[in-house]
């Protein structure tokens, strides 16, 4: 059985990421073509990053955890928009 530690730690990550998820829509809704501009890309990594580092706890997460984090995040995000495809609900 979970211990509430453990049970509060998922429920701030399952927040956290819904939250991500949210204010990207937001943000990518407001530069359609962010893509093809390094200055745009730039934004959204640093953005993802920012949101990373303001919700998720230390401890347990690192910096290099949460870089980690960032960069798979934005690689999706990359991904997802380079095939036209909307953001997975969270």
């Amino acid at each position: 059985m979970p211990t509430p530690s453990c049970l509060k730690l998922v429920d701030t990550l399952r927040q956290a990421s819904q939250g991500l998820l949210s204010s990207l829509r937001r943000l990518l809704a407001s530069m359609p073509g962010w893509l093809h501009n390094a200055t745009t890309q730039a934004e959204v990594r640093v953005f993802i990053l920012d949101r990373l580092y303001e919700s998720l706890p230390r401890p347990p997460f690192t910096d290099a955890e949460t870089d980690g984090i960032a960069s798979r995040v934005y690689d999706y995000v990359w991904q997802r928009s380079a095939s036209g495809q909307d953001l997975a609900v969270a």
